[in-house]
């Protein structure tokens, strides 16, 4: 596992969430979805687990967001 320097876990300057994060990943369990950080490391441990209504690290990259009609 990847432990953060303390400068890289504080809030984001503007309000951003890991929910919009290009590191943010799924894993589905047996009956529910677990969110991880891939900056953090995947693992089957609870103590790796984010919410998606976290505050954003200085490394966050804000996801491109699809329209309709765009290909």
């Amino acid at each position: 596992m990847t432990l953060f320097p303390l400068d890289q876990i504080r809030d984001h300057p503007d309000g951003k969430t890991c929910k919009s994060c290009v590191f943010l990943r799924r894993n589905h369990g047996h009956t529910r979805i677990y969110y991880k950080c891939a900056l953090k490391g995947i693992s089957h441990s609870e103590a790796t687990d984010i919410r998606l209504k976290d505050p954003a690290c200085s490394r966050h990259k804000e996801k491109l967001l699809k329209t309709k009609g765009m290909k």
